[in-house]
């Protein structure tokens, strides 16, 4: 290793760090060789008095201590493999990474693979990254697989992420492996809901590419609930597309009780398609809770369509104690339908001890209904001790049936 100065690189990296030019443009005249270095290497030059070192000399009458230098190293610290250039990028000091940049290695990495470029991208150092972008590697993945551009998007740092498409970043680039499963830019700005960001990204990237667990962008942003995202990605995207578990961006959006995203994307969706949970977007919501989802989905798709169970909308709505949902639903729906066990809404609410619910649905409903196993609503209200429930149906209470199947 060629021989370095500890003291003038240790000075070296503070100068980086505090934004010194003049300190900065002293060291690199004297000995621009520094700038290749870092902490590491400062400890690894300095004179020790006894490399060997270790606890057992202070108990042969060695009172020699390490050097200083190696006392504050931390070999844990990511810090302490950083060279000044990506000091200056990480602290925003644009002055100080002009001068260091002729002397550096553009591509150096820290600790976690990242260079000085994804450093300024990722905390929206515009200036820095503008110094840094003619002369770096600009779609570099990290240790984590993310480009710069990835990184600019995913912080909402517009100047930056336009600075880097400007100089040619690939708005598509991905790494995939066993480990790494990144999606492109355009996915990481809508993480955050970043809209500029995602505006300025879809005109170079592919708006129906698959990301994680075959997910598009515009099911993400249904997913997150970021509805101005969805609107700025419908004109370009397959809204009838689905995810490994057969969700389109309709079912994540009811899924998740984002009503704006629900209505964005009813006129450029089918409100029919189920997923591989048996449920659509209208029954997903009756069985959440989300009453805006349901009442935006109701007049829409027929809430009478039941699922592979024969359960409808109303009956998810009454067995998970959705009041409000069953409000909606109720004028809409058939509540004397059975599912394939014979259960109807009321049988499912009494059941769970749903009294208010019990109580709306009655009106509605037979309460004499029998299921297969020839229970009624108030058997079954009776059976595990809701005796709201059971004061409701009491009028229409026969005795409970013996065991054993209707015939």
């Amino acid at each position: 290793m060629t021989s370095i100065s500890p003291s003038a690189l240790l000075d070296l990296l503070d100068a980086a760090q505090k934004g010194d030019p003049a300190r900065v443009l002293a060291h690199m005249a004297q000995d621009p060789s520094l700038a290749k270095q870092t902490r590491v290497n400062a400890v690894m030059a300095a004179d020790f008095s006894r490399v060997d070192f270790d606890d057992n000399d202070l108990e042969e009458g060695n009172d020699e201590a390490p050097h200083e230098d190696y006392q504050q190293f931390d070999p844990r610290s990511i810090a302490d493999f950083d060279t000044a250039l990506i000091v200056a990028a990480k602290n925003g000091h644009a002055g100080c990474v002009s001068i260091l940049f002729p002397h550096s290695d553009a591509d150096a990495r820290d600790a976690d693979g990242i260079t000085a470029l994804m450093h300024a991208a990722t905390l929206g150092h515009s200036d820095a990254l503008a110094a840094l972008v003619a002369a770096s590697l600009i779609d570099a993945f990290d240790s984590f697989g993310r480009t710069a551009l990835m990184l600019a998007a995913f912080g909402g740092h517009l100047d930056c992420l336009n600075a880097l498409l400007a100089a040619g970043a690939d708005a598509n680039k991905t790494v995939k492996s066993s480990k790494l499963n990144q999606e492109a830019a355009l996915f990481k700005a809508i993480q955050n809901g970043h809209l500029a960001c995602v505006q300025a990204l879809l005109p170079l990237s592919d708006p129906n590419a698959k990301g994680i667990l075959n997910r598009t962008a515009l099911m993400l942003a249904a997913q997150i609930g970021h509805v101005d995202c969805v609107r700025a990605l419908l004109p370009v995207s397959d809204a009838k597309a689905t995810n490994d578990f057969g969700q389109t961006a309709l079912l994540l959006a009811a899924a998740y009780g984002h009503a704006e995203c629900v209505q964005a994307l009813l006129p450029m969706s089918d409100p029919a398609v189920i997923a591989k949970n048996t449920l659509n977007a209208l029954m997903e919501a009756s069985r959440l809770g989300f009453a805006d989802c349901v009442r935006a989905l109701a007049p829409v798709y027929d809430p009478n369509v039941a699922n592979i169970y024969g359960r409808t909308a109303l009956m998810l709505a009454a067995d998970s104690g959705n009041l409000e949902c069953v409000q909606i639903l109720l004028p809409l729906s058939d509540a004397k339908a059975q599912d394939v066990n014979g259960a109807t809404a009321l049988m499912m609410a009494a059941e769970k001890g749903h009294e208010d619910i019990v109580r709306e649905l009655l009106p509605a409903s037979d309460p004499c209904a029998e299921r297969r196993d020839r229970l009624t609503a108030a058997h079954l209200a009776s059976q595990n001790n809701h005796w709201g429930p059971v004061a409701l149906l009491a009028p229409f209470m026969a005795p409970a049936p013996r065991s054993g199947p209707r015939i």
